[in-house]
């Protein structure tokens, strides 16, 4: 699913071009089994089913399960009816059996059914007969918010109700209600075996401290795996994220907030993931973001570059998946551990994959300025794992260091091409020594994504070099480019000049088009070395 992509199913209406009452009646008056009169609470039973809240009509209508595996040629007829005895008649009386503007609707464990009526400030029960069904024009059984079924006034009292909207059902069975006209949670403990008219567990008013309070609470979620609860608050202009029940009794306030315009309704997906209506017509998917793409050399805060392999972070408390992979050579997958990774769309390749860290390599084709969206999807799934934007810059240089944590000796090996440049093994003024690193700069022509070069591919601009104080001239600068026989690689053979002064740990630096490999965004900075004997 991308942004502004169409419904592929409509319930309520002919098709996506209408907006009728009672459809196809187009008339307030004339109730039936297709059409719909402002609905504003949906969900879906474990068999598919869909069940809508057709406030308009004081009532609750059940759908088949929608057939997507063929386009859809008629409007859906409701296969089941309640809180009303017919489908062509409507009361707004409060009884046993009808309801005013039914707006909320949740499942027990057990499927049975949960309803907000928010014209008789309550909530009704209806319970699902054991290896039954239930049935149009069926008798709720219990009732909260009310003394009775008969009665429907407004309160603030502890166990009464002002316009309850919408509810949710924690995997305990515990009832969530949005006590909107009180601007507070109401949370009961096991609803389903409760008596009539049954007091909360808890109230829950405040948001993200004891000074901030919920307004107007409206749209609620729970997630049935972790327990945490997500709170539209429209007239704060936010959704909240609560702790699950147990924590939230010991104090009940907000964790964090997202901010929406006047969100209306709130829902989690099978993966956890945010889904929010708000009142600019929109529906906004929200996904774990990436911490942080990064140089996989320097693990610097940078822009990425073309032909750069960069390194994926998730946020606290995601994952990517839950396997761990290396590519086994080329040409370079773009499904490794079933993981996929997109730049605007478009697969990149994979060199690791883990469930807190991805190495990647930015397509030579990339640009090299503004902005590029990423991805991180289940390829077998189409699951998005965690999204994000990325800054793109001409060159984001970082040099490969034993310690692999962008700082310390550098990869390097001395003038014989075979010896490593150590603190044991260091190599002398005058001589050549050889560096590797990553995203040292745009080249020209672009080279394969999945294959190595078999050649020396110099860089566009000569880079600026400085080991120790000495700056490299560009006699020192022997060759700067890709290493044939490998994607992505860079290396730089310079000769160290003779006032460098000796020492296991001589800073060495490069900066390309003004973009240093040992300063990030923010200025803060990174050491790394080579070892040049006395």
């Amino acid at each position: 699913m991308k942004p502004g992509d169409s419904a592929d199913y409509v319930i309520g209406q002919l098709d996506l071009s209408h907006s009728q009452i009672n459809a196809p009646a187009n008339d307030r008056n004339q109730p039936n089994d297709t059409g719909l009169f402002a609905p504003v609470g949906v969900a879906v039973d474990t068999a598919g089913n869909v069940w809508v809240a057709d406030s308009g009509n004081g009532r609750v209508l059940r759908f088949p399960k929608p057939d997507f595996s063929v386009p859809q040629v008629s409007i859906p007829h409701a296969n089941l009816l309640i809180g009303q005895s017919s489908y062509n008649f409507t009361t707004p009386v409060a009884t046993r059996t009808t309801m005013g503007a039914p707006t909320g609707i949740a499942f027990s464990v057990d499927g049975h059914l949960l309803v907000s009526d928010r014209f008789h400030n309550r909530v009704l029960l209806f319970r699902k007969p054991a290896g039954g069904d239930f049935s149009t024009g069926m008798q709720a059984t219990i009732v909260v918010g009310q003394a009775d079924f008969s009665t429907s006034a407004a309160s603030a009292a502890d166990n009464r109700m002002n316009t309850p909207m919408h509810m949710a059902v924690d995997s305990d069975d515990r009832l969530y209600v949005c006590d909107t006209g009180n601007g507070r949670i109401l949370i009961y403990n096991h609803v389903v075996t409760a008596s009539n008219d049954p007091s909360p567990a808890i109230s829950v008013v405040t948001g993200l401290s004891v000074n901030d309070r919920l307004r107007s609470p409206q749209g609620i979620a729970v997630s049935q795996q972790t327990g945490e609860i997500w709170v539209t608050d429209p007239s704060n202009n936010r959704a909240l994220r609560y702790p699950r029940f147990d924590l939230l009794s010991i104090n009940p306030q907000a964790e964090t907030a997202i901010g929406a315009i006047f969100p209306l309704a709130v829902a989690l997906d099978a993966f956890g993931n945010l889904l929010i209506a708000d009142s600019t017509n929109r529906v906004g998917f929200y996904f774990p973001n990436i911490d942080r793409a990064v140089n996989a050399a320097s693990y610097l805060t940078r822009p990425l570059s073309p032909g750069l392999i960069a390194s994926l972070f998730p946020t606290t408390g995601a994952t990517f998946g839950k396997n761990t992979a290396a590519y086994g050579g080329y040409p370079t997958p773009r499904v490794l551990a079933d993981v996929q990774v997109t730049l605007n769309g478009n697969p990149v390749p994979l060199y690791y994959v883990s469930p807190t860290q991805i190495n990647f390599q930015v397509p030579y084709s990339a640009p090299s300025s503004g902005t590029m969206s990423i991805e991180v999807l289940q390829a077998s799934t189409g699951l998005l794992y965690a999204a994000g934007t990325v800054n793109m810059a001409t060159a984001t240089p970082g040099f490969l260091t034993y310690s692999g944590t962008g700082t310390g000796q550098v990869l390097a090996q001395n003038d014989d091409g075979v010896t490593l440049n150590t603190s044991l093994t260091q190599i002398a003024r005058s001589k050549a020594i050889t560096i590797y690193g990553l995203g040292f700069g745009q080249i020209s022509p672009n080279q394969s994504d999945d294959m190595p070069p078999t050649a020396a591919v110099k860089m566009n601009q000569k880079p600026f070099v400085v080991i120790g104080t000495s700056i490299l001239t560009d006699a020192q600068i022997i060759y700067a480019g890709l290493t044939p026989g490998f994607v992505g690689l860079f290396q730089l053979n310079l000769i160290v000049p003779d006032l460098v002064p000796p020492g296991a740990a001589v800073p060495v630096a490069i900066t390309v088009d003004s973009i240093p490999s040992n300063q990030n965004t923010s200025g803060g900075r990174i050491t790394t070395t080579i070892a040049v004997k006395q």
